[in-house]
């Protein structure tokens, strides 16, 4: 049997969307690592698939523009397969099964964004019905001198927290990966 997820990955402009699920998803697009470090926003979203527990699991992952600009489309993000229904219209609630798990990132290196992720937390999960074990927040280090961060807010500890880096080593990738995967196989045992 295969199961079938739609992970969103929202946050702040700048907060390594792109990279991480661009690496997670082996897109050629960007690369961690990379010395280009011209940003290239993302312009609404992009929707990324890849296999997931030896093929078992299809995933979707959607890289959502942090821009709030765009915030006009983010019941689109959230939407399950049969488009946005009158309850979300009506309410601001999204049914339980249309996003199987939220990923929110913020750039480790700007104060701001530690205080922006709880926005989105509030916006994406809580206002979505989404339970925290399937959020899991990433942390991203862009700096390599920087030392590990902590949880931003008391009121993400429901959520799974990772510090990462985003330079080109092997344990940094390693760990991006692991996280990943534990993340999926977790909301699986649960859908299961």
């Amino acid at each position: 049997r295969t199961n079938k997820l739609k992970i969103i990955t929202v946050g702040p402009r700048e907060s390594g969307k792109t990279i991480v699920t661009d690496f997670v998803c082996n897109s050629s697009k960007t690369h961690i690592g990379n010395s280009d470090k011209r940003y290239n926003p993302t312009v609404g979203c992009r929707i990324l698939e890849y296999e997931a527990n030896n093929g078992r699991t299809a995933v979707e992952l959607w890289d959502c523009s942090g821009d709030q600009r765009y915030e006009h489309c983010w019941a689109a993000f959230v939407q399950g397969k049969h488009g946005v229904d009158a309850q979300y219209q009506r309410s601001g609630r999204l049914k339980q099964d249309a996003v199987d798990g939220v990923i929110l990132m913020y750039n480790a290196n700007e104060a701001a964004q530690e205080n922006e992720v709880v926005l989105w937390y509030e916006h994406f999960v809580q206002r979505c019905g989404i339970s925290d074990f399937k959020c899991m927040i990433f942390a991203v280090n862009f700096d390599a001198n920087s030392s590990e961060t902590l949880l931003p807010d008391k009121r993400l500890s429901g959520c799974a927290f990772n510090s990462i880096s985003v330079k080109n080593d092997e344990g940094s990738l390693r760990a991006i990966r692991a996280n990943f995967a534990s993340f999926i196989d977790q909301i699986v045992k649960e859908s299961d």
